[in-house]
């Protein structure tokens, strides 16, 4: 049955996610309904796959949907391989400007001057760095600021175009696996707007 089976996996899932697998095989053994507990963890769950269970629940399709899930977060496990492998040339770029001045000192005096050499060159940057990574952390709190991040994301000529095409692409995904599962077109296209990752894209 659907709470065994929410059991089982339960118990073989550690931390959050095991906690709120065992709560939701208590709650459908209870006669509650698992897109139910679902709802409750928005920040676990996204709206995408909410809504197939739900989905799967009303229709008896469950067995579909959960595979339609998994489908779609290894496609998304894809982009973000994807993502990091743009990414990973500037990083190391970067990494490279801010130590290698200071390698010589490394090889010539030890760990401990390159420990001092390093800490002064970053001392009159890093906690401003910090301060503001932690200032937009909070700033995008409010969906007005994410909004206008990434409306600023897609602008760019070659950063922006590759902002959009993941954006489209991640909408396109979703919008195929939500209609094909019966949602209705409307429906799906909300669902899918909010799993596209751009709020401006989304919003447009």
């Amino acid at each position: 049955s659907m709470s065994e089976a929410l059991a089982s996996v339960g118990r073989r899932t550690g931390g959050r996610l095991g906690r709120i697998i065992a709560e939701a095989a208590d709650s459908v053994r209870a006669g509650g309904a698992l897109s139910s507990t679902m709802a409750r963890y928005p920040r676990v769950f996204s709206a995408l796959q909410i809504a197939l269970i739900r989905a799967g629940e009303f229709g008896g399709l469950l067995e579909s949907m959960t595979d339609r899930i998994a489908s779609y977060l290894e496609y998304e496990l894809q982009i973000r391989r994807r993502i990091t492998q743009i990414t990973f040339y500037p990083i190391v770029i970067f990494v490279f400007i801010v130590f290698m001045p200071h390698v010589p000192t490394l090889v010539l005096e030890g760990g401990g001057a390159f420990a001092r050499s390093l800490w002064g060159s970053l001392r009159s940057w890093l906690p401003h760095v910090l301060l503001a990574v932690v200032a937009l952390k909070l700033l995008f709190q409010f969906e007005f600021a994410r909004l206008v991040w990434d409306y600023v994301k897609i602008q760019p000529p070659v950063i922006g175009t590759m902002a959009r095409k993941i954006a489209m692409s991640r909408f396109s995904r979703a919008l195929a696996v939500l209609y094909s599962a019966g949602m209705p077109l409307s429906e799906a296209v909300s669902v899918s707007a909010d799993a596209c990752a751009n709020a401006a894209i989304g919003r447009g």
